[in-house]
């Protein structure tokens, strides 16, 4: 796969991931802050698996992500390429620092076939800054 490649998909789940997050603000109350943010969104840390470790078709794999931000993590995301499980994003409630672990049921069969899993992470702040996107690559056997 082209490296021009997987970054149009990041910027598009990244688009689409931004959406979600503006869409669903009125789900729940936010924190109001009269003045703007300050530009610095949640720093995203993949801890687990190691970049290009190997996840098998049809096993479970831990997954373990990192949010730290001094203003407060609001909100939480992470997304599978290809989306082989969905995995709950939700909202940390103004905490400086929250890891979030999951389970990923890999299926038995990809269609299409990939090789690569992409694992992409990134939150946002009570201020309303998004971080940058933390993404882990995982062979898949």
């Amino acid at each position: 796969m082209g490296k021009g490649s997987s970054r149009g998909r990041l910027r598009a789940l990244v688009a689409v991931s931004i959406g979600v997050v503006l869409g669903g603000c009125s789900e729940r109350p936010r924190v109001q802050f009269t003045s703007p943010g300050d530009g610095v969104g949640p720093l995203a840390t993949i801890l687990a698996p190691v970049e290009l470790d190997t996840v098998r078709l049809g096993e479970v794999f831990g997954l373990s992500v990192r949010f730290q931000d001094p203003d407060g993590v609001d909100s939480l995301f992470v997304r599978l390429d290809p989306n082989v499980n969905t995995l709950q994003s939700f909202g940390a409630a103004g905490a400086t620092e929250i890891t979030a672990g999951y389970a990923v049921l890999m299926p038995d069969s990809l269609i299409p076939p990939a090789e690569t899993l992409y694992v992409h992470a990134f939150a946002v702040d009570v201020l309303g800054d998004t971080g940058a996107v933390a993404t882990r690559r995982l062979l898949i056997q």
